[in-house]
């Protein structure tokens, strides 16, 4: 039974959008270097998952550490969202901190080479629900947006000496591994990651804040799709911050975009299908039977009961509950 579903209606559901930008520094043409940032953005079981990280402009192969960098620690975020969320803090940023360099150091010994050449910092957070999650090593910085504007969640830290930061493969790599984990207020809106490159205009140095740009990023991810969202920072990255310095610069966004059944049926297919991470039509159209289904006979209804009314397998009533639960829909 789904009595824990009983007398919700109407409904407001919860989504993420994420966008994401990278663009090749004015030091790195002239040297005919590749860009060393790289994104990534991953949905799964309910999590999104979105990560940054930024190469060391000295190792030769710290694009492909970055890559995969970012590609495991969102896979690892996303498939272990429960343990890390709960369990002892210490404890689950050293397990996530060697899962991901695990990654780099067998990309290392694969290619001959030394972990060190894959070098770079990360930054990442993944949500679900009302929950949170981010890491970070090294500079660049986390932004977590809300109703009342930016706040830095996790600052830069660099080493000793100007132009120093910390790696994920450096010796001390471990001890300057932050994990963050919370409970997102209702009037949290969003999250912007960004790499030091970006930070030169998004972070104010002299007293450690975030610019309100930040703000209007994550308001762009949850009133536009993620593709055009990616486009706008592309953009805004050639055009504007990368002519601030000579770095490599990224941005990872995420927005939170809250609506009814019928705010969501007024969307364009494409729209909602992302929204709902899915390439499935046949999905977007039976979860959004689910939920009407719900606000017209509330909870107390068996699977059986609901699959009859749908016309659709018990597994399948099963699978959109299930995801009703992970996006975290707040019942009024």
């Amino acid at each position: 039974m789904e009595s824990a579903l009983e007398g919700i209606a109407p409904i407001t559901m919860r989504f993420w959008t994420g966008a994401q930008a990278k663009c090749r520094g004015r030091d790195h043409f002239k040297t005919g270097a590749p860009c060393q940032d790289r994104t990534y953005l991953l949905k799964r079981k309910g999590v999104t998952s979105i990560a940054l990280a930024d190469g060391a402009g000295s190792r030769s192969l710290s694009h492909i550490g970055a890559e995969l960098a970012v590609e495991s620690v969102a896979a690892a975020m996303a498939l272990n969202f429960d343990g890390l969320s709960k369990g002892k803090r210490g404890a689950m940023a050293r397990e996530l901190y060697r899962t991901v360099l695990e990654k780099l150091e067998a990309r290392a010994k694969e290619d001959g080479r030394s972990p060190g050449d894959l070098a770079c910092t990360l930054l990442a957070v993944a949500v679900r629900g009302d929950r949170y999650l981010a890491c970070h090593i090294g500079d660049g910085a986390i932004v977590q947006v809300t109703k009342k504007g930016p706040k830095v969640l996790s600052h830069p830290e660099g080493g000793e000496f100007a132009n120093q930061t910390f790696f994920l493969t450096g010796a001390d790599g471990e001890a300057h591994f932050r994990l963050y984990r919370g409970k997102l207020s209702p009037s949290a809106a969003g999250f912007v990651l960004m790499s030091d490159g970006s930070a030169q205009s998004l972070y104010r140095r002299a007293d450690r804040s975030a610019a309100s740009g930040c703000a209007a990023m994550v308001e762009w991810c949850s009133m536009a799709s993620g593709r055009e969202v990616s486009r706008a920072l592309e953009e805004n990255l050639k055009r504007s911050l990368s002519m601030r310095t000579g770095d490599d610069c990224s941005l990872a966004v995420l927005g939170k975009t809250e609506l009814s059944l019928e705010g969501l049926n007024s969307l364009d297919q494409p729209r909602r299908m992302e929204l709902l991470g899915t390439t499935s039509k046949s999905y977007d159209r039976i979860h959004r039977a689910f939920v009407e289904d719900l606000e017209v006979h509330g909870g107390i209804q068996s699977v059986r009961e609901r699959a009859i009314r749908l016309e659709v397998s018990t597994s399948t009533v099963q699978r959109h509950r299930e995801r009703f639960l992970w996006e975290g829909l707040s019942c009024i």
